[in-house]
């Protein structure tokens, strides 16, 4: 969310990192706040689904970086069990 909030590519940051200075992967929700100025942020809000644009960028680090331990943060507006294993199993279905 930190690229689009300053105007980048999140894939190019990415492709930016050194791989051995990634150790685990962090991932959660987030809101779109509108500006004044017609444009948008981007909050992480750990609070709701992972969206698919957070879930493309993610596919992308796994080539890069491989089988890392993921952290799902989500510790606002906590769902049902059920709704937070559903995540977890799309971050297994998506190890390579």
């Amino acid at each position: 969310m930190s690229a689009h909030n300053l105007n980048q590519s999140a894939q190019a940051y990415l492709q930016s990192i050194a791989v051995e200075d990634v150790q685990q992967f962090h991932l959660a929700g987030y809101q779109i706040n509108p500006l004044e100025d017609g444009n948008s942020i981007y909050i992480d809000t750990h609070g709701q689904n992972i969206q698919n644009d957070v879930w493309t960028l993610y596919d992308a680090a796994l080539k890069k970086f491989g089988n890392l331990p993921v952290l799902l943060e989500w510790d606002t507006d906590i769902p049902p069990l059920e709704v937070l294993l559903a995540e977890a199993e799309k971050v297994n279905a998506r190890w390579i």
